[in-house]
């Protein structure tokens, strides 16, 4: 006769490692889900203290955003703020800006006798000063046309400034003094 092999022995060894895997996976994501959670409460957490730091932000701006206020400090540094009252005429529309004008033309070099008489230091061939005797930069002309704040690049006026201040080592009042 012949022996049979054993497989309801083999079927409980595997299905007792299918549940120790099972279980083990089911830890695993637990212990996941766990910390995640523990991460989403974390920042519940930070949520709610940045709501509460808006909202004394958006009360101390109400405080510091009262006319009477506003009013009492413009008041009692009006002399050295220089403040005046806001005209009606000083709001306008959009309709009231001007069309931006057309970019101006710059000659070539060597197009015309003005290119030549920058090259010889702004003078043209009969001893006269050439009509433009520097390029003009887009950005010169933007800040011209729209009044914008900032460094405008070739002027002269700001060159000479710092120049004064080189030789001032750097003082901007010794030229006021």
């Amino acid at each position: 006769m012949m022996r049979r092999f054993p497989y309801g022995r083999l079927l409980s060894v595997l299905l007792a490692l299918a549940t120790i895997v099972v279980a083990a996976f089911a830890f695993e994501e637990k212990r996941d889900s766990a910390h995640a959670a523990s991460q989403l409460a974390k920042l519940k957490r930070e949520i709610a203290r940045e709501h509460e730091k808006i909202a004394d932000l958006k009360a101390e701006w109400a405080l510091l955003d009262q006319p009477s206020r506003l009013q009492g400090i413009a008041m009692r540094y009006g002399d050295v703020l220089h403040l005046q009252f806001l005209d009606p005429k000083q709001i306008g529309t959009l309709a009231d800006i001007p069309e931006r004008p057309p970019e101006p033309e710059i000659p070539a070099e060597g197009a015309s006798h003005g290119a030549q008489a920058r090259a010889s230091g702004g003078q043209t061939a009969g001893g006269q000063m050439a009509a433009n005797p520097a390029p003009v930069h887009r950005d010169a002309i933007d800040a011209l046309v729209t009044g914008s704040i900032g460094a405008v690049p070739n002027d002269p006026a700001a060159a000479a400034q710092d120049d004064t201040e080189e030789e001032d080592g750097g003082n901007p009042l010794s030229a006021t003094e």
